[in-house]
């Protein structure tokens, strides 16, 4: 897994546990949020237009927010929320 020493402990264990359960190559880190530290994006190897954004702030152990994203042109952003905004468990 890539080193991500600066982030919040709930996303290095999300990450760990989602690696176990999907696989080491399932996903890519994609970290447009380095300034988060509960906060992470992933992507499916072949194609970063598309990302789950994923943030553990103000959740218990387990519990995260997550949306769809997808990748804009328009200035100044680098990806729009395109649906799939909710809270969820990990099971969920």
């Amino acid at each position: 897994m890539t080193p991500l020493p600066d982030k919040d402990a709930t996303i290095i264990s999300l990450l760990a546990r989602l690696r176990t359960d999907l696989g080491e190559c399932a996903f890519d880190i994609v970290d447009h949020w380095e300034a988060d530290l509960c906060a992470i994006g992933l992507g499916m190897p072949s194609d970063h237009t598309t990302l789950i954004y994923v943030s553990t702030y103000g959740h218990p152990d387990g519990e995260y927010d997550y949306e769809l994203e997808e990748a804009t042109k328009e200035d100044g952003a680098v990806y729009s929320v395109a649906g799939l905004s909710a809270a969820a468990s990990y099971e969920e």
